[in-house]
């Protein structure tokens, strides 16, 4: 989160005309998590194959279960089938969690940016500015506690 708060702090700065580069500097787009599978601050959490395992992160298990209306309107669908979560995951990014509709991170990008409610002392108008900026694509966020979150979709434009 330490560079999430920095670039929400960069925001208020600009918005009080104290910082005219930040959004130069914004625009750059940010590289993938390098070596993911490697990384051992990262935790891939993806479809328990029995129903009695135990994740070590309820918050992602929560994920992996969540379920979302199809387009449809009334079938409802998987938010993913892989998490990933960490330290290196939150300073990288500035999310808690990033879901992948794939079994593993390494065969699909991202769909959503999760943030916990619990896990955050921003308000959901902070996390809402980071979601904007943290993405130059089609992403869902979604803001949860426990079992229970809210999806905003949204698209950026240059």
């Amino acid at each position: 989160m330490g560079s999430s708060l920095r670039l929400l702090a960069d925001h208020v700065a600009c918005d009080e005309n104290q910082e005219q580069g930040f959004w130069r500097w914004v625009r750059r787009k940010r590289g993938r998590l390098p070596g993911v599978d490697e990384d051992g601050s990262v935790t891939t959490m993806g479809t328990p194959e029995k129903e009695d395992e135990k994740a070590e992160d309820p918050d992602a298990q929560s994920l992996v279960r969540m379920q979302v209306l199809g387009t449809d309107g009334a079938a409802s669908v998987s938010l993913g089938r892989s998490v990933l979560c960490g330290p290196s995951v939150e300073d990288t990014y500035g999310y808690h969690y990033h879901v992948y509709p794939s079994a593993s991170p390494g065969d699909a990008h991202g769909t959503a940016l999760c943030w916990s409610l619990r896990k955050s002392s921003l308000n959901t108008h902070a996390l809402m500015c980071l979601g904007r900026v943290a993405n130059s694509c089609h992403k869902d966020m979604v803001l949860f506690d426990g079992d229970i979150g809210i999806m905003l979709s949204y698209t950026t434009t240059p």
